[in-house]
């Protein structure tokens, strides 16, 4: 074969599969149309260009099922460590007073000891949030509840009236705030 009937088929069958390329995208376009348009069937969406037609009408769209008693656990799991954020935050300012008279604390230790308390919580929140990536590396579920019991263990400590374990009961909470957030 000459050099010239090389060149002749070889131009010949770059034409082809270049004319076979586009064959190929025009397909794979029209696939992609049909693909959308489904998609916003399933949705009850109406795409622009059919306004009038019979596929812009809406249908039904099968809702998701929800366990209402997991949804449930999963909202009481967060309620607790997002309250414990605000009250990390604004301190024991109610409370301050009923401590001062319980601890026998004048104006001085008051001051010391409830900003004792409360830095614990900031520092808990502090803590929380640097290293509660730690327990979402497991999941999200299951660091929620991790920290709903960090809360509770730590009101469980705040229950019994000495600096001590207000501090770290405020601590752990703050801590599980953290790791909400």
């Amino acid at each position: 074969m000459s050099d010239k009937t090389k060149k002749k088929y070889s131009e010949i069958e770059e034409q082809d599969d270049s004319q076979k390329s586009v064959e190929n995208s025009e397909v794979q376009a029209k696939q992609e149309d049909v693909d959308a348009s489904k998609a916003f069937q399933d949705y009850g969406i109406q795409d622009e260009g059919e306004e009038g037609s019979e596929q812009s009408k809406p249908s039904e769209v099968a809702q998701p099922q929800v366990r209402m008693s997991i949804l449930f656990l999963y909202v009481l799991a967060l309620s607790p460590g997002l309250l414990q954020t605000a009250w990390a935050l604004c301190g024991n300012t109610h409370t301050a007073g009923v401590f001062a008279v319980k601890f026998g604390w004048d104006e001085n230790q008051a001051m010391f000891w409830n900003s004792m308390i409360n830095s614990s919580a900031v520092f808990g929140l502090m803590i929380g949030s640097l290293f509660g990536g730690k327990l979402i590396v497991g999941g999200r579920r299951r660091a929620t509840f991790i920290a709903a019991v960090i809360v509770i263990v730590g009101g469980l400590f705040t229950q019994y009236l000495s600096i001590a374990t207000l501090c770290i009961g405020r601590f752990l909470m703050a801590y599980a705030s953290g790791v909400f957030n």
